[in-house]
């Protein structure tokens, strides 16, 4: 039996395992694996932003086609806020203007 499978052994039932080094352990590593590690999970923190924030988009197309709220969220913030400033766009730009506006 490996170290490893020792390790997972002697854990209790019902707690997941944490593999992710902590930054002594990952200094001690050779720069390839730790650079590795550290790029996967920046990666999968970008997967993650972009899948929560097409959810967010769907739910609020969802939410106004519906009916239940009658104006999206940063359309609103943009009307109330931007005492006039959006106006100036043209507005065949002003839907893309909004969501620029919403994501910055």
């Amino acid at each position: 039996m490996s170290e490893q499978d020792e390790a997972a052994a002697q854990e209790p039932a019902g707690q997941a395992r944490d593999d992710r080094l902590t930054g002594e352990a990952r200094a001690q590593e050779p720069a390839g694996e730790a650079g590795d590690d550290r790029l996967t999970e920046i990666a999968h923190g970008g997967l993650r932003g972009t899948m929560g924030a097409m959810a967010m988009t769907g739910m609020r197309s969802f939410t106004v086609s519906l009916g239940l709220v009658e104006e999206p969220p940063p359309r609103a913030i943009l009307r109330q806020k931007s005492k006039g400033l959006f106006r100036v766009v043209p507005k065949r730009f002003r839907r893309a203007g909004q969501e620029l506006f919403h994501c910055v």
